[in-house]
């Protein structure tokens, strides 16, 4: 039977993680912790991110609160691990069903709370976007910490897609550790190199540039006697693909850096 922790005179009720989200189960462990003499809930959870999730968990906890009538600590882990992002913020609710403080979203913090004294608090709201950039952010700056690596290599196009990559790794790594490779072919525009060379410049990134022309039609003359006599298509589009992966991973291999 779960039973509260006693602590300077205090009992105290933890739940973990699942144990909040307890309506459908035979075993209320909530109520029992209640029952038992707990003046206080405490949650510690592992919640990983979702859009909008702390919503729900506000929610989930503000019932317990108008159930039991008593204080309630939500505490949330921040970090990334493998395909998982922890949003972190943290919470507390008072007996009325107040949030009267929260963590910060993405980042450790530090809360001292007064259950007695504290009033409700603003809950600083996030658009989508900004969640999604910032779950990217502590993602990507997590997997580098945790596998013993500080250096980004990443092929920039021109396009958005690696403009956004690469500006998500300035926000996680630092300026210092991201190196942006342009790699044109015969079929760049000026407009694709210049647009990568000016991001580069707008992040402060190390920026190289290296043509993959020659090796493309190097690949195109050993691959003659295949592709003569056939209509250019995917086949080749996906050579130059293959040419720049391996240009890429070559450098990230020399420099002991990621890709």
């Amino acid at each position: 039977a779960s039973s509260p922790i006693t602590w300077r005179g205090s009992k105290i009720g933890v739940l973990i993680c699942e144990d909040l989200w307890d309506e459908g189960y035979n075993k209320k462990v909530s109520q029992e912790l209640v029952e038992k003499g707990a003046s206080v809930i405490v949650n510690i959870s592992a919640s990983p991110f979702c859009i909008d999730r702390h919503k729900e968990r506000i929610e989930a906890v503000k019932l317990k609160v108008d159930k039991f009538k008593i204080p309630f600590l939500y505490c949330n882990v921040v970090g990334a691990q493998d395909e998982l992002v922890f949003d972190g913020q943290s919470f507390a609710v008072n007996s009325s069903g107040e949030v009267i403080a929260m963590a910060k979203p993405f980042e450790s913090d530090l809360l001292v709370v007064d259950f007695e004294q504290s009033s409700s608090c603003l809950i600083q709201e996030q658009s989508k976007n900004r969640q999604i950039y910032h779950a990217l952010t502590l993602g990507l700056k997590d997997y580098f910490n945790k596998t013993g690596y500080s250096t980004s290599i990443i092929g920039l196009s021109g396009g958005i897609d690696s403009a956004l990559t690469c500006a998500i790794a300035v926000n996680a790594l630092g300026h210092k550790n991201v190196i942006g490779v342009s790699m044109p072919s015969q079929f760049s525009s000026k407009h694709s190199i210049s647009d990568a060379e000016l991001l580069a410049k707008n992040l402060n990134i190390d920026f190289e540039v290296i043509s993959i022309k020659e090796l493309n039609e190097q690949f195109l003359n050993v691959l003659s006697p295949v592709f003569n006599g056939t209509e250019s298509g995917i086949a080749e589009e996906n050579l130059q693909a293959r040419i720049r992966g391996n240009l890429l991973m070559a450098i990230a291999n020399k420099k002991n850096a990621l890709l």
